[in-house]
């Protein structure tokens, strides 16, 4: 079994809570394929998804492509249609103390 892994790389070495890397898992017969990629990189992933397609040595063929992109798309749109969280308001000051 032969495991591929790519990962766009790291635009700074500093993560925050939005940049944990996001995995999509993509199995074919034997074949295997991990890819990572963090809030903002969806772009650099299809780039590498399309050459591994593009390559006639790889395994990843144009179909095993679409099927990332559609997941990609798919986390886009559910990224996108969560709720926005409203803030909290500050909290109140309590009445003056009759000290």
């Amino acid at each position: 079994m032969r495991d591929r892994k790519r990962r766009p790389a790291r635009r700074s070495p500093h993560k925050s809570a939005t940049d944990v890397p996001r995995p999509i898992y993509l199995r074919k017969g034997d074949a295997r394929w991990v890819f990572r990629y963090g809030a903002g990189e969806e772009g650099a992933l299809l780039a590498c998804v399309s050459n591994l397609a593009r390559d006639p040595k790889s395994e990843l063929d144009w179909v095993d492509a679409a099927i990332v992109s559609h997941e990609i798309s798919r986390r886009i749109a559910a990224d996108h249609s969560a709720p926005l969280r409203e803030p909290k308001p500050p909290p109140r000051a309590g009445p003056p103390s009759g000290d």
